[in-house]
């Protein structure tokens, strides 16, 4: 009895291991088909997130070929009418024009030498267009072939690794934009047969230290040269007609400028914070020193100006301070706001009787300056004209003069007295304000309006005026000393 029970316990134990070895081999399968799932999801996945990218990538190379394709002119340089745009060979993008000629539109590479090829397409490349090395970091040296004719705009925008290029000779103009900011150039030949320097072409190239002019060169303009803070020497040649406003601003280690006797026209600003320069002289051609022309120029000493102008803009020399020899011409009939605003050590301005307008602080912070004659034609002195002049011991004003502006004289700590012509009819507020050693000043019946504080400050000052004048009610009004006169 006990035998047939221990034989059925171990056929039952038998059947239990067998049916746990067919569970777990079950189970073994079950993990095993739930690993290969798994695995083919995430190769799934992974197939597909490649191609999605490439997918991506593509489209996006597409765009950028097709927005580089919209920006090609229509006409070549050589008034060829466009083919077809938006062509690939290797690294370039390229455009077709029916005269047979080929455009390099943009260079997608990563040399750092490159040779612009003569042939693109097994058509010849004349031109290279716009934009094609913009954001280019890592190209250092191009050459150009012999058959290049024309470098359109902005080629080397912000091309920010580019060192050294020789322009290819035949091109009329290096054009607006070329090298903007472009901040590691250090060398570039301009061929002779470039005449045109265009708007911004060396804009920002920080580390330009020298410039070859080509003889045939009449234009540079605006902001060509602008923060070029390396170049130290600018030698136009003759021929030179037009020099374009802020051409050679912040070009902060110019040192020596010689301007041609062809030059017509100089615009505003073009030596704007030329904080190293000492010397100018402005050619015989040029009638008018226009609005900042030398603006902060702070080592300029010596400007040599003839007789033919007739104009000194607003802040033509302004915080010049350093500015010693120099001579207003009598021809000049307008000093603009701010012209010499703070040119300290000047001590002599004789303004001529042609004369017939000064601006708004004229010569505010001339703080060596010792008389001012104020010529017959300027009727009206403006606001700031004379402030804070606080070496100005002698003023004459215009017999005809009609008004005083608001803190005309403030701060002339070293004037005495004053005459007031009868002609004023306005003196406006602060006019006369904190003129310390002034002791008199002289006012006339014509006086009819006169402005807040204008003689705060002035503890010493007795007005001189006839009585019962509006000048005597406004002294008595203010607590002034006044007289009789």
């Amino acid at each position: 009895m006990k035998k047939r029970i221990s034989e059925q316990v171990i056929k039952k134990r038998k059947a239990q291991k067998a049916l746990e070895k067919e569970r777990k081999k079950h189970i073994t399968i079950t993990v095993i088909a739930a690993v290969v799932i798994l695995l083919c999801g995430v190769a799934l996945i992974l197939y597909s997130a490649f191609f999605s990218e490439e997918a991506k990538r593509k489209k996006n190379e597409d765009d950028f070929v097709a927005k580089v394709a919209s920006t090609t002119n229509e006409k070549n340089p050589g008034g060829a009418s466009l083919k077809e745009a938006g062509l690939i060979e290797g690294d370039w993008i390229y455009a077709l024009y029916d005269d047979g000629t080929a455009t390099l539109s943009y260079y997608r590479g990563d040399a750092e030498e490159l040779t612009i090829p003569e042939k693109i397409g097994s058509k010849p490349v004349t031109t290279v267009g716009y934009s094609c090395f913009w954001n280019n970091k890592t190209l250092k040296t191009v050459r150009f072939n012999e058959n290049i004719k024309y470098i359109e705009s902005f080629i080397f925008w912000s091309a920010t690794a580019l060192e050294s290029v020789a322009l290819p000779e035949g091109i009329g103009a290096v054009e607006e934009g070329t090298f903007t900011e472009c901040t590691a150039l250090k060398k570039v030949v301009i061929p002779e047969s470039v005449t045109v320097i265009g708007d911004g072409a060396f804009y920002g190239c920080s580390v330009l230290s020298e410039v070859n002019f080509p003889k045939g060169l009449t234009d540079i303009g605006a902001y060509s040269f602008y923060g070029c803070a390396k170049l130290e020497k600018v030698l136009l040649p003759e021929g030179v007609k037009t020099v374009s406003d802020h051409a050679f601003a912040y070009c902060t280690s110019l040192e020596e400028i010689s301007l041609p006797s062809t030059l017509e026209v100089l615009e505003g600003y073009v030596f704007d914070s030329c904080v190293a320069l000492k010397e100018a002289a402005i050619p015989e051609k040029v009638t008018c020193v226009e609005e900042g022309l030398f603006n902060s120029c702070t080592k300029l000493v010596t400007v040599k100006i003839h007789d033919g102008i007739t104009a000194l803009r607003s802040s033509a020399f302004n915080t010049c301070v350093e500015l010693r020899d120099f001579r207003i011409p009598e021809k000049v009939t307008e000093i603009g706001d701010y012209t010499f605003f703070n040119c300290i050590s000047i001590e002599d301005f004789h303004i001529p009787e042609s004369v017939e307008s000064m601006g708004v602080y004229a010569f505010a912070g001339c703080v060596s300056m010792k008389k001012a004659v104020v010529p017959e034609k300027v009727k009206e002195i403006p606001s700031y004209a004379f402030a804070s002049c606080t070496a100005l011991e002698e003023v004459s004003l215009p017999e005809e003069l009609t008004s005083i502006g608001g803190y005309a004289f403030s701060n002339c700590k070293a004037i005495k007295s004053i005459s007031v012509p009868a002609t004023v009819t306005k003196i406006e507020d602060c006019a006369f304000t904190v003129m310390e050693a002034c002791e008199s000043i002289y006012l006339g019946e014509g006086v009819e309006e006169i402005g807040k504080d204008a003689f705060f400050g002035c503890d010493k000052l007795t007005l001189v005026c006839p009585k019962d004048s509006v000048a005597w009610k406004y002294a008595q009004e203010n607590s002034l000393k006044v007289t009789e006169g």
